[in-house]
C-alpha cells in the first residue's frame, strides 16, 4: 500500500476519534460521560482502577497516527495493536472510578461514543494490516 493509501486509514481514524468525543462512552448508574470528559480528566485518574488504564490507548493512538506515513510500520502496527488491548479493559472489567473520590462504580454499558472510539482504533490496527499485506506481496 502506498503512503497515500495509509493517510485515507490515518484520517478515518482521526475523523471517528473527534466524532466520538461529544457522545456517550461508559454508562455507569445511570450516567454515560462524554468522551471529551474521558479524554480530558482519564490522564488524572488512570491509576485508579484497572479499567482507567484504558485511558492510555489515546497517547498510544497518537504514536499510531505519528507513525502512520512511515515506511517501517512496525512501531505504529505495535503501537495500534497495544492501543486497541487498552481499549477494550473496559469490556473485561465490572468496574470503573468515574468521580474525584475514587470510588468504583459498576459500568452498566457502553455509548456509542466508546464503539466509535474503539473504530478509530481499529481501523489504523485494519490499516497497519493491510499495508503489512501489501508490503508482503511485493516482497514475494
Amino acid at each position: 500500500m502506498s503512503p497515500l493509501g495509509m493517510a485515507y486509514f490515518k484520517w478515518a481514524s482521526v475523523a471517528l476519534f473527534v466524532a466520538c468525543l461529544p457522545l456517550p462512552g461508559v454508562c455507569t448508574a445511570g450516567h454515560c460521560g462524554l468522551g471529551i470528559s474521558y479524554l480530558v480528566f482519564g490522564s488524572i485518574g488512570f491509576l485508579a482502577g484497572w479499567a482507567n488504564l484504558s485511558w492510555l490507548a489515546n497517547p498510544i493512538l497518537l504514536l499510531s497516527w505519528k507513525y502512520g506515513r512511515r515506511r517501517n510500520g512496525l512501531v505504529g502496527l505495535s503501537s495500534a495493536f497495544v492501543a486497541l488491548l487498552f481499549a477494550s479493559i473496559p469490556l473485561m472489567v465490572s468496574d470503573i472510578v468515574t468521580n474525584e473520590g475514587g470510588v468504583a462504580t459498576g459500568i452498566e454499558g457502553f455509548g456509542v461514543g466508546y464503539w466509535l472510539w474503539m473504530a478509530a482504533i481499529g481501523v489504523m490496527v485494519a490499516g497497519y494490516i493491510f499495508e503489512w499485506a501489501g508490503w508482503r506481496r511485493k516482497m514475494a
